[in-house]
């Protein structure tokens, strides 16, 4: 599943789609209020993912969501993500997360060219 990653969003969002990725899925009581109005998630869960990092080695990692089924696109939440101690970097053509793994942060480029 592709995200894009949003500064903007306080939770990561997935479109309906995302139902299918999703691991422990709730009902949620979650309202989303955007520039289209108000959306009632359709569930709550986690979504586990995995990448390369710059090594080439794999990484996993899990964040919590909630799926609606209005969205389009999949949004990963910085805010979120900032919580369970990721580290973002911004710079054009040198996008990146570093993931904690353990003791240490694993690298993953989070931006390429489409």
């Amino acid at each position: 599943m592709k995200m894009l990653v949003d500064t903007g969003v306080n939770k990561t969002l997935v479109g309906e789609e995302g139902l299918d990725a999703m691991h422990e899925p709730s009902p949620s009581n979650i309202a989303i209020t955007g520039t289209a109005g108000k959306t009632k998630a359709i569930a709550d869960g986690l979504i586990l993912a995995s990448g390369k990092d710059v090594d080439g080695e794999t990484v996993e990692f899990k964040f919590r969501c909630s799926a609606l089924g209005s969205v389009k696109m999949n949004f990963l939440s910085v805010s979120e993500m900032l919580k369970v101690g990721t580290i973002f970097h911004f710079e054009t053509w040198n996008c990146y997360m570093m993931i904690p793994d353990g003791n240490r942060k694993r690298r993953v480029k989070s931006i390429g060219y489409v």
